[in-house]
C-alpha cells in the first residue's frame, strides 16, 4: 500500500471533512484579515499579513528598528523556504 500522493490519485484519498475544514479555516483567516485591516488603518498603522500573533511577545518589548529587522528577517525565511 502506497502513500497517496497527488502523482498516484491520493487526492480522491483524502475525506472531504479534511478539505472543508481547511477551506473554513481560510475562510475564517481571511475574513479575520480583511476586518483588522479595515480596523487598524482608521486607529493605527496596518502591516499587511500581521494577524497579531506573537504568542513569545517578541515585537512588543523590540524597537522600530528591530522590529524592521525581525519582520525583514522573517520575509527573507519564507522566500528561502519557497525556493527550497
Amino acid at each position: 500500500d502506497r502513500v497517496p500522493s497527488v502523482l498516484n490519485g491520493g487526492l480522491s484519498k483524502v475525506p472531504p471533512l479534511h478539505w472543508a475544514a481547511v477551506l473554513g479555516t481560510t475562510i475564517a483567516l481571511e475574513i479575520y484579515g480583511m476586518t483588522r485591516e479595515e480596523t487598524a488603518s482608521k486607529t493605527t498603522k496596518y502591516i499587511p499579513g500581521d494577524l497579531g500573533f506573537d504568542p513569545l511577545n517578541i515585537a512588543r518589548f523590540s524597537s522600530d528598528k528591530t522590529r524592521f529587522q525581525l519582520l525583514e528577517s522573517e520575509l527573507f525565511n519564507g522566500r528561502l523556504a519557497m525556493l527550497a
